[in-house]
Order: structure tokens, then sequence, then C-alpha cells
């Protein structure tokens, strides 16, 4: 019987560990071709006929800025920094007013100065502000009820993340065999 070694992005991915036990001892790594077939028949599994590299479009860790981490330490100084988020709301940049967002939301409802700035976001041209606007309303609580009348027309946004965000250029496309 001839027998298939997988390489090691299959061991990352788990598939190795679903075979594991079905084996004669030849290796860790090594099986028949129907040792396979059942391993694949038992989780619905179909080997992809590209290399991994290929099929992996965005990384598996979230990218953590330095404007995300300054927004979460922002909010863990408390309500004194307040007045700078809610001054973030406002920036060019759509990734600043998203941490801002986020950076209020995590002082819930100590932030409800910035009621009226986060209303005001979620008629933002970009689709993460306003979304992390809204979480940020819903974290403030009671004290967000002047927002009631936008948030009830932001129930009508169904605008989704893969919509709003199109591939990297250059990302390969996953198509279905």
């Amino acid at each position: 019987m001839s027998r298939t070694s997988f390489s090691v992005p299959w061991l990352v991915l788990g598939v190795a560990p679903l075979v594991v036990g079905c084996g004669t001892g030849v290796g860790p790594t090594s099986f028949t071709a129907q040792e396979i077939a059942d391993a694949r028949a038992r989780v619905n599994l179909e080997l992809p006929k590209r290399p991994i590299a290929q099929l992996v479009q965005r990384p598996l860790l979230p990218e953590i800025t330095i404007s995300e981490t300054a927004a979460d330490s922002l909010s863990r100084i408390g309500s004194q920094a307040l007045p700078v988020l809610i001054a973030a709301l406002h920036d060019s940049d759509p990734v600043v007013r998203t941490n801002a967002a986020k950076g209020i939301a995590r002082l819930g409802e100590t932030a409800q100065q910035a009621v009226p700035a986060l209303t005001a976001a979620l008629a933002d041209d970009v689709y993460t502000v306003r979304l992390t606007a809204a979480r940020a309303l819903g974290q403030i609580g009671p004290g967000a009820a002047p927002a009631i009348p936008e948030l009830s027309a932001a129930l009508r946004d169904t605008e989704s993340r893969s919509r709003a965000m199109p591939p990297a250029p250059g990302a390969p496309v996953l198509t279905a065999p």
C-alpha cells in the first residue's frame, strides 16, 4: 500500500490529529490512501488542491495598531481621557474614528458626554465607524437614550463588513471547486 505524507500546514490546521490512531505505525504523518479517505469521510473535509498560503487571504491574528492601543490606553485612564476620544471621532482617518469609538465603548456608562458625537458618527461614510459608534452607544446604556431615533434609523443599515471591505489588491479570490 502506498503512503502519503502530510506537510506541516496540515498538522497546523489540525487535520493530522483526526487520522491519528488509524495509522499502522509507520510514522505519525504517514497514512495509507484508505486511512486518509476514512478520515476525510469522518469530518467531511475536502483537501485543497492549492497550497495553504494561497488559501489564506488575511493573517490568522488580527493586526494591532498603535492607534488601537492608544485608544485602549486612553479608555483605561478613564473619563478624564474622554474629551480626547471625542475629538478623535472627528479625525479625517476612519481608523482613528473607529478606534476612538472603541475606546469610548470601553468607558461604558461614564461616557455619556460622548453621546452627541457618537450619534453623529452613526451617519459616517465608513461602515466600521458606524458599527463601533452603535456599539459604543449600547455600552453607555440608558444614558444614550437621546440617540434612540438615530439608532432606530441605523436598524435599516444593512451594509455588512464583507460588502464594506473589498479584498486587498492582488489577494487571491477563493472559488468553489
